[in-house]
């Protein structure tokens, strides 16, 4: 088969994005102390809302270890908990070889009341509905945020791992299809086998050109409808902020929901990149390799450089070039070996 024969048998995708659709950062609880207590994972200490660091999901997201607990607790403990509730992966068309235990899981939102004597001092604080958890801690108002000390809980900590390879598997997808690499093969490295029904292929064949059989029972279409469910259905807990305060004389209550899903903030960045369409590279630090679309670690003020970069961060440029710097001068010191010539200085 020719060149030209193949590249017609190709199945061309475009991902198309409002860019009006952009979607404000979600914040994430980050925690004084995260541990794995029994295999749930537990938050304790100052406690604290804040947003995801940027370029979180094609750096911490995909280097960390999601296959142990301590992994998890580390993941956790350097980007923010997570407080999702478990996911339907049947209807989301997926079946996780690595899997979870079974349990009662509380349930999202995250709610809690406040009752203050003045704004700044907390008496009590709770969440509402059947079934959920319960705080108590002292919550202090800082610039628009909040932090609060107490101890939340996670979960079982391979429920957390497994929303958080399901996001990884995301994002290697979409680094695969700009990369033109198997989609596929993105769920599978993450345990995820995709088993995707085809009943609608009689209705959509009917009256419609061949072609378009091959193109509805594709791996490749499987592999992209399960990717959109994962989007729509992680950005489900991507919560507003909204805050009411009650007041009367002295006292206040403020209810509001606390942000609950760190695969709902990852995924809002997997969005973001979509929608802003940034190239995605690879560092060409010979050890790292990494996907990235703004380099980390020169710009000032939290900026970040996005175009004539080949490098994912100033660190491994840095590394690259002493590496080079000392390669060079091996080689040269060789070749002066070789000539019978002394190095410099000696």
């Amino acid at each position: 088969m020719s060149r030209c024969d193949i590249e017609q048998l190709r199945i061309t995708t475009s991902v198309e994005a409002d860019t009006a659709q952009l979607l404000p950062d979600s914040r994430v609880i980050k925690a004084e102390s995260v541990a794995c207590d029994d295999n749930r994972i537990i938050g304790s200490g100052r406690t604290f809302s804040t947003t995801l660091r940027p370029e979180t999901v094609v750096r911490e997201l995909l280097e960390a270890d999601l296959n142990s607990s301590q992994g998890v607790v580390n993941l956790l403990a350097t980007v923010g908990l997570d407080l999702a509730q478990p996911l339907d992966l049947a209807g989301l068309g997926f079946i996780d070889e690595i899997g979870v235990p079974e349990g009662p899981f509380p349930a999202a939102p995250f709610m809690f009341e406040g009752c203050y004597m003045n704004p700044r001092m907390l008496i009590a604080v709770a969440s509402h509905g059947p079934g959920t958890r319960k705080l108590e801690g002292t919550i202090r108002s800082v610039d628009d945020a909040y932090e609060f000390d107490g101890t939340v809980s996670c979960g079982h900590w391979r429920m957390v791992a497994q929303r958080l390879r399901l996001v990884r598997a995301a994002v290697k997808h979409y680094v695969a299809f700009r990369e033109g690499a198997d989609l596929i093969a993105s769920w599978r490295s993450e345990g995820f086998d995709i088993q995707v029904e085809h009943d609608f292929l009689d209705v959509a064949t009917a009256q419609q050109p061949p072609d378009l059989t091959k193109l509805v029972a594709s791996a490749e279409a499987d592999a992209w409808r399960v990717f959109v469910a994962v989007h729509a259905q992680l950005l489900r807990d991507h919560l507003p902020n909204l805050t009411v305060w009650l007041a009367h004389r002295g006292a206040s209550v403020r209810i509001a929901a606390l942000p609950s899903s760190l695969g709902a903030a990852l995924m809002v960045q997997l969005h973001n990149l979509v929608v802003d369409g940034l190239e995605i590279r690879r560092c060409v630090n010979e050890t790292c390799g990494r996907p990235f679309t703004r380099q980390r670690g020169r710009a000032l003020k939290g900026q970040y450089r996005t175009s004539g970069v080949t490098y994912c961060d100033a660190a491994c440029a840095k590394a690259q070039m002493q590496r080079e710097y000392r390669r060079r001068n091996r080689q040269r010191s060789a070749a002066q070996a070789s000539t019978g010539n002394p190095p410099p200085g000696a």
